[in-house]
């Protein structure tokens, strides 16, 4: 996944290239943590009722992750919408990649282990 592969539009909302370039390059962030296990990303900003809506769609193996963002204004609900990808990206992380799934996988073994243990014992 590169930074040219992320999909900018707008719903009743014209992105200009200054929104374009400053989504592009707080995304660029995103990827450098992120990027080897996102497959696409899809940003659309719309305008509804005079609200300003950032949404984003990550499409992550097994799973796809949603953020929105509503406020006054469009900036301010991309910022919202990047944190929540981050925040929603890194429980992904750790689930499938991070320590915590190392561990679970260790603890598992060593009961599968003192159960083996204690089926020998029972057969002496």
């Amino acid at each position: 996944m590169t930074i040219d592969d992320i999909v900018i539009s707008g719903d009743n909302f014209e992105t200009t290239d200054a929104m374009k370039e400053l989504i592009l390059k707080k995304y660029t962030r995103l990827l450098k943590h992120y990027g080897h296990f996102i497959t696409d990303i899809e940003i659309i900003l719309k305008l509804a009722d005079h609200r300003n809506i950032a949404e984003s769609n990550i499409n992550v193996p097994e799973k796809k992750i949603n953020a929105k963002a509503t406020s006054d204004d469009m900036y301010k609900s991309v910022d919202e919408m990047l944190h929540k990808s981050k925040v929603q990206l890194e429980k992904y992380k750790e689930l499938h990649f991070g320590h915590g799934k190392e561990e679970k996988t260790a603890q598992q073994f060593e009961e599968r282990a003192d159960a083996e243990e204690r089926e020998e014992l029972d057969r002496e």
